[in-house]
């Protein structure tokens, strides 16, 4: 069951527990479901070095306000 609650919205889930005399409410179904299925997986940050005088950053709100850093 708990594949299932992966792969299907629980919106999804909700009508169909529904026409099988579900009576509790969708966002109870939601908070359900939420416990069971992990959170996605963040992407990893990929960091990269450059050599000194190769590359040049700047940090682009401080410049726009006119504020050096």
């Amino acid at each position: 069951m708990r594949q299932r609650l992966i792969r299907i919205p629980a919106a999804v889930l909700f009508r169909e527990i529904r026409l099988r005399g579900y009576t509790g409410g969708e966002t109870r179904l939601r908070q359900f479901v939420r416990v069971l299925v992990p959170p996605p997986a963040s992407e990893p940050v990929v960091r990269f070095e450059t050599l000194p005088g190769e590359q040049m950053q700047t940090d682009w709100a401080q410049a726009l306000r006119g504020r050096g850093p």
